[in-house]
């Protein structure tokens, strides 16, 4: 579904990411993934995992592969029973050996917006009511939060 594109990968001096981490934290700005080493309690290696309320709460639901439907996904936690529109934090649990290292997550079932949120591997968001959305079937103030119904892995 996606098309795959060559990147050069540009390494910045240990001085210049100091000075953007400095000022990221000075401005606390809390959009950007929460850094890697330790998955969230649960989540095992190989997996998505997904949480019903912010900050990694209410779960995880695991899912190693592609869904094109989360409503086939049984979640007691969420009020519709299922993970579709219920995801309000996720974790990418891939090893860094895994083919398809990056998770896609998109608004709509079977794929079938252009709008998607990319999640690098060994990474997460712990509130998606503060990752824009700009899919007209974006959660509450067109956010991601509780508005996820599809996987994919690249």
């Amino acid at each position: 579904m996606l098309q795959r594109q060559k990147f050069r990968i540009l390494r910045p001096s240990t001085t210049a990411v100091l000075g953007i981490v400095s000022v990221v934290t000075l401005l606390g700005v809390s959009s950007i993934p929460a850094n890697a080493a330790t998955a969230p309690s649960g989540c095992n290696t190989g997996y998505a995992c997904f949480f019903a309320d912010a900050n990694f709460k209410k779960g995880p639901y695991s899912v190693a592969g592609t869904e094109s439907n989360f409503q086939t996904i049984n979640a007691k936690l969420c009020p519709s029973g299922t993970l579709n529109d219920c995801i309000s934090s996720v974790w990418n649990n891939k090893s860094s050996a895994a083919k398809y290292p990056y998770l896609y997550l998109f608004v709509s079932a079977n794929w079938a917006d252009t709008t998607y949120l990319k999640v690098p591997r060994q990474q997460g968001f712990n509130d998606l009511s503060k990752k824009q959305c700009t899919h007209t079937g974006c959660g509450p103030n067109h956010t991601y939060n509780d508005a996820i119904s599809s996987n994919e892995w690249h």
